[in-house]
């Protein structure tokens, strides 16, 4: 499905406003690129994504400064193409599940950082 949602600018900057001091995290799962532009025009600085496929492709073609958080779901074999793509990984997991990924993603983030500091 591809809805690709409209930036209502004047709401942008009312709920932007409205929400201080806390930062709005606007969902961009059905924005596309200009959209986005348009929504960090109007003060959003943070965008959150909940695919991987769509995260990559979004964050290859959008341009702004904005920064990226993955909401939602992960696969574990997925880490390794987002973890060092975005600023924050804010997941919705069954217990069992959480240790394994945590120790996942501290290993991909460890390996990552080893790989910075070896260059």
């Amino acid at each position: 499905m591809n809805y690709n949602l409209k930036c209502d600018e004047a709401a942008t900057r009312r709920i932007v406003e409205a929400v201080k001091p806390a930062t709005l995290v606007a969902a961009t799962k059905y924005t596309t690129a200009d959209e986005m532009a348009k929504l960090e025009a109007n003060g959003v600085t943070i965008f959150g994504e909940n695919r991987v496929q769509d995260f990559l492709k979004k964050k290859e073609v959008y341009q702004g400064k904005a920064h990226w958080h993955f909401i939602g779901t992960l696969q574990t074999n997925k880490v390794k193409y987002i973890i060092d793509q975005v600023d924050m990984i804010q997941l919705r997991m069954k217990k069992a599940n959480m240790a394994l990924r945590e120790k996942k993603c501290r290993m991909l983030w460890l390996m990552r950082s080893q790989s910075l500091i070896l260059k």
